[in-house]
């Protein structure tokens, strides 16, 4: 059995994201509110991630409501924490924040085993920067929303100085990297395969120097991440360049997996949602009179991140009993539900299916919501509810103090001869891409 839920959500990305696989609650200053919550042990958690951002607390047992769904589970009750919004873990359960010794079933796992969803899967759709709205499909995928084929990619084991093994995070080897210039050449950048997480709670993405600074240098970015935490881009580049891609290999493919378009990749600090704090400084010495932030910046070995300026380009499937991700090119402006493929229970791992054809070789990275052809299906119209998400990358060292705005939402996928469709009002951090654990703030 399982149902469908459907909100209509706002995601904030915070820059600084979860790693671990908890739920966390920010608790009240009336901590009786919390009613229905029995502490489930004496061990406290403590979290910090690498921007500063931190929680500690204790862990509680206590309701979660998704839709019509009610789960009993653990989660962190965050007593002191530097953040308002909460966290639910959709990870791995290894990167629960209470370590080894008090594993505990995460959300995925309840939503699993009280048929609620048929597998640990779910799917990832951003959107375009511009939009104001995106998805999580929980068990299933919606072909409506990309182009082509998922090219499935098994997920990278962490070793341990014992010999172990143990799958943490949604890593992937990137294989090769290009760059297009507007005039459609393309420059290869050969370079020996690394491992990079995907990480919806990041907003930037963090790569090896062997790709930022030939990247820097082509498109004339200043690297001010010393003094600022920022790279700055000339604004100037949305207008006179559109067509730069960045182009991503994640197999041997000739043919690159997600093509990213300069535009995805550049934050304009005059627009609502990008606009810095009051207190910021521009550095004084730019080349250029109109600066905008760039979604790429230099990251640390072992820790490179592939944030949402890659996956708005991206649909992504992550299917944690497999081990596997699945990435195809993400089809720009499909808000609404169109055609659900729901995941079967056992299955050995991603399906092969298909999304909707590419029509020609630049299409897929080329066109806007307009362009596209409409594609029918089950569409309907949603209520509001609001959340948050931050991610896994606390662990990389790389990550500098800022935030930006982003939007996403969430959907649970159902085996119902009729769609329900719930307005929700959840919270999300982004450990829901890596964490694995329930902490709600």
């Amino acid at each position: 059995m399982a149902m469908v839920v459907k909100p209509h959500v706002n995601v904030l990305v915070l820059r600084g994201p979860q790693m671990y696989a908890d739920t966390i609650v920010v608790a009240s200053k009336d901590s009786s509110t919390i009613s229905t919550s029995l502490y489930a042990g004496p061990a406290d958690f403590s979290i910090t991630c690498a921007d500063g951002s931190e929680a500690s607390g204790a862990f509680i047992t206590d309701l979660f409501t998704i839709g019509n769904i009610t789960l009993r589970t653990q989660m962190g009750l965050a007593y002191n924490t530097s953040t308002t919004t909460g966290i639910l873990g959709l990870g791995y359960t290894s990167f629960e924040a209470s370590g080894p010794y008090l594993i505990y079933p995460t959300i995925l796992d309840l939503l699993v085993s009280s048929n609620s969803i048929p597998t640990s899967a779910y799917s990832l759709y951003l959107d375009e920067l511009s939009s104001s709205t995106g998805s999580i499909l929980l068990g299933g995928i919606d072909t409506a929303k990309f182009y082509g084929n998922l090219t499935i990619i098994p997920t990278v084991f962490k070793s341990y100085p014992n010999g172990t093994t143990l799958f943490t995070q949604f890593a992937v080897p990137l294989m090769e990297r290009s760059i297009t210039a507007q005039s459609g050449s393309t420059t290869h950048l050969p370079m020996p395969a690394e491992p990079v997480t995907l990480d919806a709670g990041t907003t930037i993405s963090y790569l090896p120097a062997s790709l930022t600074t030939p990247l820097f240098a082509f498109l004339g970015a200043i690297d001010d991440t010393p003094s600022s935490g920022d790279v700055f881009i000339d604004c100037q580049l949305l207008h006179t360049a559109p067509n730069i891609t960045i182009n991503f290999h994640f197999t041997t493919s000739s043919t690159p997996t997600i093509k990213v378009l300069l535009r995805e990749l550049i934050f304009d600090f005059g627009k609502p949602g990008f606009k810095p704090p009051e207190n910021y400084q521009l550095p004084q010495d730019l080349p250029f009179s109109n600066p905008c932030e760039f979604g790429i910046q230099t990251g640390v070995e072992g820790g490179y991140l592939l944030g949402n300026t890659f996956l708005r380009s991206a649909y992504a499937v992550f299917y944690l009993d497999a081990n596997e991700v699945g990435l195809a090119q993400a089809r720009f402006g499909q808000g609404e539900q169109g055609r659900l493929t729901e995941f079967e229970s056992g299955e050995a791992g991603i399906a092969s299916v298909t999304g909707v054809p590419v029509t020609s070789t630049s299409e897929a990275s080329t066109v806007s919501s307009s362009d596209v052809e409409s594609v029918t299906g089950c569409v309907t119209s949603f209520g509001g509810a609001s959340a948050s998400a931050s991610g896994s990358g606390c662990a990389t060292g790389a990550l500098p103090p800022a935030t930006r705005k982003g939007k996403s939402g969430a959907v649970l996928m159902s085996r119902r001869s009729r769609w329900e469709y719930v307005c929700t009002s959840i919270v999300i951090i982004a450990g829901t891409m890596l964490g694995g654990g329930l902490i709600m703030v």
